[in-house]
């Protein structure tokens, strides 16, 4: 199934973390099934809707293997592409361990 993304949040600008969420929500109950998010169309695009929509997904471990799978990004600005699989993603597939590290930096700063 191919997802406008342009449709769906119905703007051509993707910024919102609420809209970024109801994507997330979208993509968790149909990942079964092969996804295109497509982007065609989308004029600005942030580090945090990208975060709310897909990043956050890779938290759950039991969804890596179907989002690798099933989810494909289509008609996403290079630049925007790579902070998704660079930058993003990595950090959502190690979540454990960057909380852990900001919890001991919150711990050590309230010494």
């Amino acid at each position: 199934m191919t997802i406008k993304v342009k449709d769906f949040i119905n703007s051509n600008i993707a910024t919102s973390g609420d809209k970024g969420y109801k994507l997330q929500e979208f993509i968790k109950q149909n990942l079964d099934n092969k996804i295109i998010l497509d982007f065609e169309g989308i004029e600005l695009v942030n580090s945090h809707f990208l975060r709310r929509a897909i990043g956050e997904l890779y938290k759950q471990k039991e969804l890596i293997p179907m989002l690798e799978k099933n989810l494909i990004i289509k008609n996403l600005e290079e630049d925007d592409l790579e902070i998704l699989n660079k930058r993003i993603i990595p950090l959502y597939k190690d979540y454990k361990r960057v909380e852990k590290s900001q919890q001991d930096f919150f711990d050590e700063i309230q010494d």
